[in-house]
């Protein structure tokens, strides 16, 4: 069994209605903010901190999904080490 049947299992035996989706990597950007990245279908999801945050209403975190790079469509790992193309 591999390790998606297993969680899968552990969940329905637990009465768990999470999905797994993916994961993330810790990262640093070129201007040192920390930020989480993961990959989901054919897309890149990014993680930042809310640095625009005015009022306790206004969200923690930010998530954007922005196109695979080239690299990791080529299956050169899972995730890449430096952060081209990030805006921050």
């Amino acid at each position: 069994m591999d390790r998606f049947s297993e969680e899968c299992e552990l969940s329905e035996n637990n009465n768990d209605t999470k999905i797994r989706l993916g994961g993330m990597w810790s990262n640093q950007s070129a201007a040192g903010i920390e930020y989480l990245s993961g990959n989901l279908g054919s897309g890149r999801l990014l993680l930042f901190r809310n640095g625009f945050k005015k009022t306790e209403r206004d969200p923690d975190w930010i998530l954007y999904l922005a196109p695979r790079s080239k690299k990791e469509d080529a299956g050169q790992g899972e995730e890449p080490s430096d952060d081209s193309g990030i805006p921050f």
